[in-house]
């Protein structure tokens, strides 16, 4: 080292001189100068003066770090100034310690800024680190003598650096290589899923390309017996039935979407691989398709194909063809009920008042068999109207236990069968009988009716000559059968006709119930309602019909009918006059006259004391005065308050009052409301004497609640 007094300057481990060479400059004067005169001796007093032996630029230069290159004059100059100002540099070995725990802030301040910035921001962030640490290292040396070493700092700066983000590289790519896995195993997942939901899709999805060939077709079309692989590149038009092509030519094929693009349109496609047979229904689709493109906005450039779910309706269809004709039941039912309930007050007349007559008539009198005679014709005339009834399902007003064997023996042989031959003389009618037939519940009366349109109809049905089979079975189907209408399981009891006659077309077949559908002639025979009266008979009766036929090959009916175990009750003995005559007091309310009188003349006729009212409103005024043991209440009374309301009215007043229930009509939910309330018997017009008596006397004779 150097010593002056007690001053040194220390040497490094390389034999340098420790000098702070970062201070203010030493000035310098040039000797021509100094001899010439033109520095003041002002300027060099007080002052040591080094006198170089070279001028400048010449003799030894040395590197420093104050200034990048000087002379020995300089450097004798720097170490003299070093000495005297006690500027010297310092740098104890504990230095070493403070840089290391230096770079450890830095390393961890940059590793914070590495794992929240990217790599580009990193960048910017070092090379900002490096140069504040090497201008304040500077700057340290410069003013307090402190050397501080920059090279651990940056180093640790750079190194750290690119460990670091060699390390977050290595850890994005491994997340994005997982990142990608999930998102294959997702993508793999979600079309399982897709796959699942189109397999499971009972209607067809469809692709189609420019041309309108198909190229993706899913499992539902196997249902229809054809495989998708077979369909692969044939033309969609291929598939289209002749009669619906023109149809399908610019709307299966869609190029449009949204809104406008083709939706529920209607087709008859040609997906079996099989001819459809003349008596088959015509398998019917529902078509919706819009076109693909392969940018958002359609393009004709960017069209790439078409796709669409045709759905098949054929059943639907059939569903429709079904409540159509049962909306025209109705319509004509509701007809045909107003009508009859208006013949139903005519023709009591005729059949009420013979019955009055012939009581007061004696047996030989000459009067009674054209009194006869004109009540068969009302009774025939009341059987017509039963038919209109029975149209509006309205007529089955019976619910007893009855022998399908013993109504069909009856019919055949009735005067009513007897004429059927007469007009078909080459039929013959074999019949066959189940021995042990269950029972059924219903009206034998409409049952027969039923029958005698069977046989009527097969009989029409061959014009020449030919038989007529007639049958009946017990019958138990343990799964619904798929017939003319689907008939679900149950017992049953069977009644089948099959004849040899023409047959009936397919297109026919689906009519043949509506009412005033036939191919006859008018003025030969029928009217179109023989098979609409079968056809609600057998719904009144809860139950269905099946029918098999081809021209050429005659028609089989089957008819099932629920079955019942229950027993039939003990015979009802012949209810005598003397059985249902009474002295009790009886209020008839009736709005129409006839009737009215019919009932007063029945009952006076029994001995019955008679009230008659024409309206509900007047029933009600009458109970307010008075009492009766019974009522004979109209059900239906069109201007006024009916059966129901009066008798609310009166037993309010009268909380035990007795009453029967009249009408046209079979019942009704305001009949069962009605006795609910307390009522009894109900009975149908129009009136006979063993009718109405005997109701009467039976609602008599009821022990009260």
């Amino acid at each position: 080292m150097v010593v002056l007094a007690d001053k040194a300057i220390p040497i490094d481990a390389f034999g340098n001189l420790v000098i702070n060479f970062n201070s203010d400059a030493v000035p310098r004067v040039s000797a021509a100068d100094v001899l010439n005169g033109r520095v003041r001796p002002e300027a060099l007093e007080g002052k040591m003066v080094l006198i170089g032996f070279s001028a400048s630029g010449l003799g030894h230069m040395y590197k420093t770090p104050g200034n990048p290159v000087t002379d020995h004059v300089g450097v004798h100059a720097r170490t003299l100034e070093t000495l005297l100002a006690d500027n010297i540099i310092a740098r104890p070995l504990d230095f070493l310690l403070w840089e290391a725990a230096f770079a450890l802030l830095l390393t961890f301040g940059l590793g914070l800024s590495i794992a929240r910035l990217g790599i580009r921001q990193n960048v910017v962030v070092s090379v900002f680190v490096i140069i504040v640490v090497w201008q304040g290292l500077r700057m340290l040396a410069q003013g307090h003598g402190l050397l501080f070493s920059p090279f651990l700092p940056t180093t640790v700066v750079v190194s750290n650096f690119a460990a670091l983000t060699i390390l977050k590289t290595l850890k994005r790519q491994r997340r994005a290589s997982q990142q990608a896995n999930d998102a294959l195993m997702l993508l793999k997942t979600s079309e399982n899923n897709l796959n699942a939901i189109i397999q499971t899709i009972p209607d067809i999805i469809f692709r189609l390309d420019t041309a309108g060939r198909l190229t993706f077709l899913n499992p539902a079309i196997a249902k229809y017996k054809v495989r998708g692989d077979d369909l692969a590149g044939q033309s969609i038009f291929d598939l289209v039935a002749p009669e619906d092509k023109q149809k399908a030519t610019y709307r299966i094929n869609e190029r449009r979407t949204g809104k406008r693009a083709t939706a529920n349109l209607e087709l008859r496609l040609l997906l079996f691989d099989r001819r459809i047979r003349e008596d088959e229904e015509q398998p019917c689709f529902s078509v919706s398709a819009e076109g693909i493109y392969s940018s958002e906005t359609p393009r004709s450039d960017t069209f790439i194909g078409t796709q669409g779910i045709i759905r098949d309706i054929t059943e639907q269809k059939r569903l429709e063809s079904q409540l159509l004709q049962a909306k025209k039941l109705e319509v004509v039912g509701n007809l045909a009920a107003g009508i009859a309930h208006d013949l139903n007050n005519i023709l009591s007349g005729l059949v009420s008042y013979p019955d009055l007559l012939l009581m007061d008539l004696p047996e030989d009198s000459p009067l009674r068999e054209k009194i006869v005679t004109i009540q068969q014709s009302g009774e025939k005339a009341a059987v017509i109207v039963q038919d209109l009834l029975t149209l509006a399902r309205r007529g089955v007003a019976v619910n007893e236990l009855v022998n399908l064997n013993e109504i069909i023996a009856l019919y055949l042989a009735s005067p009513e069968f007897a004429n059927t031959q007469k007009s078909h003389a080459t039929i013959s009618v074999e019949t066959r009988y189940e021995p042990d037939l269950m029972g059924l519940k219903g009206s034998p009366v409409h049952l027969s009716k039923a029958i005698m349109n069977l046989l009527a109809n097969a009989a029409e049905a061959m014009p020449a000559r030919g038989r007529i089979f007639l049958s009946t079975r017990n019958t138990y189907l343990d799964a619904p059968l798929q017939a003319y209408e689907e008939i679900p399981e149950g017992e049953y009891i069977c009644l089948s006709t099959v004849d040899e006659g023409v047959g009936i077309s397919n297109k026919d077949l689906k009519r043949i119930f509506e009412p005033f559908y036939t191919k006859k002639m008018m003025h030969k025979s029928g009217t179109g309602l023989g098979m609409t009266v079968i056809w609600a008979t057998v719904k009144d009766h809860c139950g269905y019909i099946d029918v098999q036929s081809r021209e050429g090959e005659g028609t089989r009916i089957d008819i099932y009918l629920p079955a019942t175990r229950e027993s039939a009750d003990e015979a009802t003995r012949r209810v005598m006059l003397e059985d249902y005559i009474g002295t009790e007091h009886i209020l008839i309310v009736d709005d129409i006259p006839e009737q009215l009188e019919i009932a007063v003349r029945m009952l006076e006729k029994l001995g019955y004391k008679i009230s008659a009212v024409n309206s509900g409103e007047a029933a009600v005024e009458f109970m307010k005065e008075q009492s009766v043991d019974l009522m004979v209440l109209d059900m239906v009374m069109p201007d006024g308050m009916d059966g129901l309301e009066t008798y609310r009215s009166v037993i309010a007043m009268h909380p035990n009052q007795r009453a029967i229930i009249a009408s046209g009509y079979s019942e009704s939910e305001r009949v069962k409301a009605l006795q609910k309330l307390g009522a009894g018997a109900y009975i149908q017009k129009p009136y006979t004497m063993q009718k109405i008596g005997v109701a009467v006397r039976a609602e008599l004779d009821r022990p009260r609640a």
